[in-house]
């Protein structure tokens, strides 16, 4: 009596996540690898202290992703974090020889500074500090608004003077 016993579908069945991207990947002939996967809740890993400057040949997508409240958090840890173009920079033995002085860099610990950085400095400041990285991040502000910058001497639409 085959007739009575149940027959399961495959398409009446549920597929899982890993499941379906087997499925699309057997119809589309594709592979896929994991090279890297980072998991913010390593231990330490929001302790600003759990992270040390990486070697300077590391790309940007090589490097440890820094969740926005631990740079935040270096400011209050003794580190000096600061943020160029979503890139964290560990200053901290650097503020003492920097060109411009410790004051300049003082405000910016924990914060953005990428605008302020690129009007005083270029390529070749930034290819330098390579061996201050830290790690990459994303969402920390810049607590500066960004002035306006004028073309010659007057600004623009300035004619009326």
């Amino acid at each position: 009596m085959g007739w009575m016993q149940p027959q399961q579908s495959t398409e009446a069945r549920a597929l899982n996540p890993t499941e379906k991207l087997a499925e699309v990947l057997c119809k589309t002939s594709l592979e896929v690898t994991v090279s890297h996967i980072e998991d913010a809740n390593t231990p330490g890993a929001n302790n600003p202290e759990f992270y040390r400057p990486v070697p300077a040949s590391l790309s940007k997508e090589e490097l440890p992703f820094i969740t926005a409240s631990t740079v935040m958090a270096s400011a209050t840890s003794g580190r000096h974090w600061i943020v160029i173009d979503d890139i964290v920079y560990d200053c901290t033995n650097f503020i003492t020889e920097h060109p411009g002085g410790q004051e300049v860099l003082k405000p910016f610990q924990g914060y953005d500074c990428s605008w302020q950085f690129w009007r005083f400095h270029g390529k070749q400041e930034m290819a330098q500090a390579k061996e201050l990285r830290v790690g990459r991040t994303a969402g920390v502000k810049n607590k500066f608004k960004e002035r306006p910058r004028f073309v010659g001497l007057r600004p623009w639409g300035a004619d009326y003077l």
